[in-house]
């Protein structure tokens, strides 16, 4: 009997759910998402790679942005002003990014499926996810909707922290990326990223 989308991601749900609010740990302030679980965004190392592609100020959304602690991260630290916007289909970790880790950005940040997420006409700057998010059936179709939706000259930033089997589906990626969407792979001992800049 095979899963259909809406189970896999009912699936996905409560595994991370499970991970980030039911397991036995205790922190000192608030969870650090996005992979970092136990650290603090600014001493993790991946958070340096992602900055190393913001070269302008703009909008920058997060679709997977677990509490916001990535987008926190950019927006101190990037010498380009960042407005972040976060979508994760858990509501306790939107309720932090809106209360304890980016509340002058609460406004920004909405509790909903990446996949399901209503773009309603608005294109960024920078767009940040990981296809690990969305079921293997929809990803192609999923980066196609974040490449339109990329402002001129816009990255889609897609990432894998840990999975290097992503690596080939990566590299296809980037080979197939044409003249309207230049691709670049950089890897890290902390994250394996694929970005994409839009000329066209």
């Amino acid at each position: 009997m095979t899963m259909d989308q809406g189970q896999w991601y009912q699936q996905q749900e409560d595994w991370f759910r499970q991970q980030y609010y039911k397991a036995d740990h205790k922190l000192s302030g608030p969870l650090q998402h996005s992979g970092w679980l136990d650290t603090d965004a600014t001493e993790h190392p991946a958070w340096r790679a992602f900055l190393s592609l913001i070269d302008r100020p703009g909008t920058i959304l997060d679709l997977g942005c677990g509490n916001g602690a990535l987008l926190r991260a950019l927006v101190d630290n990037s010498p380009y002003a960042l407005t972040p916007y976060g979508i994760d289909f858990l509501a306790e970790s939107i309720d932090e990014a809106c209360t304890l880790i980016l509340p002058e950005f609460r406004n920004n940040f909405l509790a909903s499926n990446v996949a399901h997420f209503d773009f309603s006409g608005q294109t960024f700057s920078y767009i940040i996810t990981s296809p690990a998010y969305v079921h293997p059936d929809a990803v192609a179709s999923f980066i196609q909707l974040c490449y339109q939706h990329l402002e001129p000259l816009g990255r889609l930033i897609l990432y894998e922290y840990s999975a290097v089997a992503v690596l080939p589906n990566y590299q296809t990626l980037i080979d197939h990326s044409g003249l309207a969407l230049q691709g670049q792979l950089i890897t890290s001992p902390a994250v394996r990223i694929v970005q994409f800049q839009r000329f066209a």
